[in-house]
């Protein structure tokens, strides 16, 4: 008899995934280029962001602004980046990745695919098109029913019934 699964059934080994992905890619980051994975978020938000602000990659990743200004600190005393000055507000200043940080992003892309390759090896053509489907399918539900995650819009937090 088919039991029905229930989204604790479906979300326990997504988590466990995304932490386990988490984990494997510190540790690979850190032991090999001397980066860590909040370090190579911000890079991978430069790469990928039109907007290259402070403030537009904590929005990006939905972290507070100082965690990403300690990490835009270490990666410019890293000189993988440094802060284009052309606003008044430093917290909207342009980020630019340096050729040494480019660099350092492009090792850290081949290593994480490389490793991951591996890991995914026993992994055939058919069941990874399979597997990327129903995530894509996923992240696509979970876009359309959280519009206000995505759009840069803070949901009201409501404290209790007002009479």
């Amino acid at each position: 008899m088919n039991r029905k699964i229930g989204i604790r059934e479906v979300l326990r080994p997504i988590f466990a995934l995304s932490f386990l992905l988490d984990k494997i890619m510190s540790r690979l980051l850190s032991l090999e280029l001397g980066l860590t994975l909040p370090q190579f978020r911000i890079l991978l938000a430069l790469q990928f962001q039109s907007q290259k602000s402070q403030r537009a990659i904590a929005d990006f990743w939905g972290i507070a602004e100082a965690s990403v200004s300690r990490q835009i600190g270490i990666l410019s005393r890293k000189k993988l980046l440094y802060r284009d000055h052309k606003f008044q507000n430093k917290k909207e200043h342009n980020l630019v990745m340096t050729q040494l940080g480019k660099k350092k992003f492009q090792e850290a892309i081949g290593l994480i695919n490389k490793n991951f390759e591996a890991l995914f090896k026993e992994v055939g053509q058919s069941e990874r098109k399979d597997i990327t489907a129903s995530l894509n399918h996923f992240i696509a539900l979970a876009r359309a029913n959280n519009p206000q995650v995505f759009s840069g819009v803070k949901p009201k937090i409501l404290k209790g019934n007002k009479k």
